[in-house]
């Protein structure tokens, strides 16, 4: 998959905003600093993962995910921008690991 297929894939989060950001309003709401910017910034991000969840594209992903969130919201501080990609992303990789680590370790019986 290219980049710009991927930007195509994509597009759609900045033309009709970003709906799948539901699951966060209530963490988004609990941060007093945040705004549409970081809505924009989480739902790429969600987007670009689902369209290519292969590891060891992170760069590419990073990329996707920046020139969404410009797109939306122009005057970005790309350093600032950066940094919040690369501390969403990570925290996303903690909860994923913390959930691996919550499966069960016995066989749950059949109902």
């Amino acid at each position: 998959m290219s980049f710009l297929s991927v930007l195509k894939s994509i597009g759609h989060v900045v033309k009709t905003g970003v709906a799948d950001t539901a699951p966060f309003e209530g963490i988004i709401g609990a941060i007093p600093v945040a705004g549409p910017a970081i809505t924009t910034v989480l739902g790429a991000i969600t987007a670009v993962e689902g369209l290519v969840p292969q590891a060891g594209t992170g760069p590419a992903k990073k990329a996707a995910v920046t020139t969404v969130v410009n797109a939306a919201n122009p005057g970005i501080d790309p350093a600032a921008l950066s940094a919040a990609i690369d501390a969403i992303v990570a925290a996303f990789n903690q909860i994923a690991t913390a959930s691996a680590t919550l499966k069960p370790t016995t066989p749950v019986p059949a109902a």
